[in-house]
């Protein structure tokens, strides 16, 4: 091999490399900014869920309050979650699962996705009007979204293992 050959070896595996961390990179700018949609709902909608049961005796407002409950699940959350995911295999992908810390990242993403629908459930008994939860259990609940962020994002900066 001459050195010309060289050259152009190493420069076709720089040229793969690089076009592997620009994809990874644009993947992680839109995993973050679906996720930051997605946790965005996740605060919100229990407390929508709680001023809903504070009113429940007012038909008007409650109408209002599923007209809102419903776009934010399914015109803004729904889909914040499937893109984060999706961003999300998109750079396991180029990373690989070879780290214990994301494993761990997606058993707790995972979880929160069931949280999702819990909260889609939730919306559709206060749909049919069988909402069986009162303000103080929505006021709980709305805090599991700021726990599941403060672990994920420490397990993503920290990488513990």
């Amino acid at each position: 091999m001459n050195n010309v050959t060289y050259i152009n070896l190493f420069f076709n595996q720089y040229q793969e490399k690089m076009e592997n961390i620009e994809f990874y990179e644009f993947a992680k700018i839109l995993h973050i900014i679906s996720m930051t949609a997605w946790f965005a709902g996740l605060f919100y909608l229990p407390r929508l869920f709680v001023y809903h049961v504070k009113n429940i005796e007012n038909n008007d407002i409650c109408n209002n309050f599923k007209i809102m409950e419903f776009k934010l699940f399914n015109y803004i959350m729904t889909p914040a979650m499937i893109a984060t995911v999706l961003f999300g295999v998109m750079m396991t992908y180029v990373i690989g699962l070879e780290f214990g810390w994301l494993h761990f990242k997606i058993s707790l993403v995972f979880l929160l996705i069931l949280y999702h629908f819990f909260l889609g459930k939730c919306l559709k008994n206060f749909a049919q009007n069988k909402n069986r939860f009162n303000e103080k259990f929505f006021r709980l609940i709305n805090e599991v979204p700021t726990i599941f962020l403060i672990a994920i994002v420490s397990l993503v900066v920290l990488k513990p293992f």
